[in-house]
């Protein structure tokens, strides 16, 4: 039986997987749909891919989410929360710009947001670590995939049925929405992880060698 304070941290978790995966469905499932239903050149939708980049580069940065904070008390919570914030902010902007005659605009604006939760994902990461015990992980684990699916179901044919029935604006909006409701328990939560005292522990080595691995591509 789960604890629940034990429960509160997996909620916290999953709530943050599902909203840095939905935008990522979005642009990879409902996106190019709807573009092509726009009458959007194949080529232009065929630059989608490239806002994906900072997934596989965010190791260039992610030593500086380790490094800085905001707060020295709370090293990822504000990292997490400027990084959901920037994330819906950008999607709302992007709502009021004319598919067909800013489409540059448009994959630019959702590189940003790539970005923004590319960083998010670092940050959730180390989060996780310092919250779940190693006898936690396992199901920790779980719950990142299982986010990720549920991310992906609202990101993509949740989104492409709002972009049928209510059209671009609406639909971002509530996409920006649906993200801050998700950012609600890491707003509650007190983020005490001690960084110095993790960056320490035998396990660093062996999550640094893991986060290695998954950007060269030995991950699944």
């Amino acid at each position: 039986m789960i604890k629940k304070t034990n429960l509160s941290k997996f909620v916290l978790l999953g709530c943050l997987y599902v909203s840095q995966y939905i935008p990522i469905a979005f642009f990879y499932q409902a996106l190019p749909v709807f573009l092509r239903q726009r009458g959007v050149a194949l080529n232009a939708i065929g630059l989608l891919p490239l806002i994906s980049l900072p997934w596989m580069l965010k190791f260039l940065w992610s030593p500086l989410v380790d490094r800085y904070s905001f707060n020295p008390e709370e090293h990822y919570r504000p990292w997490i929360l400027g990084c959901q914030s920037l994330l819906a902010l950008t999607l709302i902007l992007c709502a009021f710009l004319n598919i067909e005659q800013n489409i540059a605009a448009i994959i630019f604006s959702l590189f940003l947001v790539c970005f923004f939760a590319a960083t998010q994902d670092i940050a959730t990461d180390a989060l996780a670590i310092g919250l779940l015990s190693p006898d936690e992980r396992g199901l920790g684990n779980g719950i990142q995939s299982a986010g990720n699916y549920f991310g992906a179901i609202i990101g993509g044919g949740g989104m492409l049925v709002l972009l049928n029935r209510l059209g671009w604006q609406i639909s971002l909006a509530v996409l920006a929405i649906l993200i801050l409701l998700a950012s609600i328990p890491i707003w509650l939560h007190q983020d005490k992880l001690n960084l110095v005292q993790w960056l320490k522990s035998p396990t660093f080595l062996l999550c640094l060698a893991s986060v290695v691995g998954k950007e060269c591509g030995f991950g699944c």
